[in-house]
Formats: structure tokens, C-alpha cells, sequence
């Protein structure tokens, strides 16, 4: 791998890690519970609360923790040129399937919906632009579907 890829993967884990911090805090505690993390969140975090019960919670992030490691392997084969195995990732783990259609009837949100289903569509030209082989285009398309992922964090919290 060239030290251009290695230093162009790094640089998109290190964006993905940046904007997906908001999963840090501990959502797991009662919805009564103050937790030291919901305390200092809540007063200067603007962001809409998606009102979900803990169960939808746990499962939404845990659906989106799943597309961070889908997101980190895709970077990974990008960088090992192996743009096929990338591809079939991008498609059977971002797209979505049964799993995004069963947390959709929980969220009532409708901006929310449409961004994820923004996210779902940019990861399956993501997909198609893997299989073309190229390097740029790839990154491209990898970028959209992580712009996705940022748009949603900035406007939307657990």
C-alpha cells in the first residue's frame, strides 16, 4: 500500500472517529437516571432528541456501531485494493434490509427517516463505485456516505 492510501485511510478514520463520538455517551442507564455524561450533554447539546425508549436505543446505536465497522473494513480493503470484498460489505451491511425496516416503525421522526434512507442510498452507490475498482471514485462515494453519518449527528441525538 502507498503512502498516499495509508495516509488518505487514516485521515478518513480519524473523520469517522471524530463524528461518531456522539456514541459515547452511555445511553444504557434508565431514562430517569442522570448519568454525569447526560448531565453536562444536556444543557449545550441543541440537537433533536429522538425520544426512543431504551430498548429502540441500545438497538439503534448498536445498528449504528455496526456501520462504523462496516465503515472502518471498507477504508481497510480500499487501502489493500481488494474493491470487491468492499463492495459486498458496503451492500449487505450499510444498505439495509429487514433490520432497518423493523428500528423505522419505532423512530417518528420523518427527517430522520429521510436522512437514513439518504445513508442507506449514498452506501449502495458506494458499493456500485467499489466495484468500478477506483481508487478516487471510491473515496468519493465513501465520503458522501460519511457526510450522510455527520448530517444526521449534527441535527439528531438519542
Amino acid at each position: 500500500m502507498s503512502i498516499k492510501r495509508t495516509f488518505i485511510s487514516y485521515g478518513i478514520l480519524i473523520a469517522v472517529g471524530v463524528t461518531l463520538s456522539s456514541f459515547a455517551i452511555n445511553n444504557n442507564a434508565p431514562e430517569n437516571e442522570e448519568t454525569p455524561a447526560k448531565a453536562a450533554l444536556h444543557p449545550l447539546d441543541n440537537r433533536i432528541s429522538l425520544e426512543l425508549s431504551p430498548e429502540i436505543k441500545v438497538r439503534q446505536l448498536t445498528k449504528m456501531r455496526s456501520h462504523f465497522k462496516s465503515i472502518q473494513s471498507i477504508i481497510r480493503l480500499i487501502g489493500e485494493e481488494q474493491f470487491i470484498e468492499a463492495a459486498s460489505i458496503a451492500e449487505t451491511k450499510l444498505v439495509g434490509g429487514k433490520g432497518k425496516k423493523i428500528l423505522s416503525a419505532f423512530i417518528h421522526n420523518d427527517s430522520f427517516k429521510q436522512m437514513g434512507a439518504a445513508f442507506h442510498e449514498s452506501a449502495g452507490e458506494l458499493s456500485e463505485a467499489l466495484k468500478t475498482k477506483d481508487t478516487k471514485k471510491s473515496l468519493l462515494a465513501l465520503n458522501a456516505t460519511i457526510n450522510h453519518c455527520t448530517q444526521c449527528h449534527e441535527v439528531f441525538r438519542q
